[in-house]
């Protein structure tokens, strides 16, 4: 898979990891906002439904929201270790002036060494 289909797969990937996310909160704020004193008797709509049935709203909005939430730190742990890693530049991606310092460092490195052990 190359760089560009993967790009494409992320956005995506994120895009309905947010329509999701979002929506459950709706669901969950929809539902909070529309709490009534007592159990509605007759199923009319989704709020009432989740109103009747605890263990469906836990299963469906609430257990989903957890797993999202893991999923999205695993990923954000995973992305900030791989972008804290290093880089390791090879030595033909150096332009001639860093390549010059870094021939003046090693120089100046070597001479006190050897200054060193005198």
């Amino acid at each position: 898979m190359n760089t560009n289909t993967k790009k494409i797969l992320f956005i995506v990937l994120f895009a309905l990891d947010m329509a999701l996310t979002v929506t459950l909160f709706v669901i969950s704020i929809l539902l909070l906002a529309n709490m009534p004193t007592s159990k509605p008797t007759q199923v009319t709509d989704m709020i009432s439904f989740f109103l009747v049935n605890d263990w469906a709203f836990f299963g469906i909005v609430v257990v989903p929201l957890i797993l999202l939430l893991i999923l999205n730190v695993i990923i954000l742990f995973r992305y900030l270790k791989k972008s804290s890693a290093k880089k390791q530049r090879k030595l033909e991606d150096l332009s001639e002036e860093e390549k010059e310092e870094l021939r003046r460092e090693l120089y100046a490195d070597m001479n006190k060494q050897n200054n060193d052990q005198e």
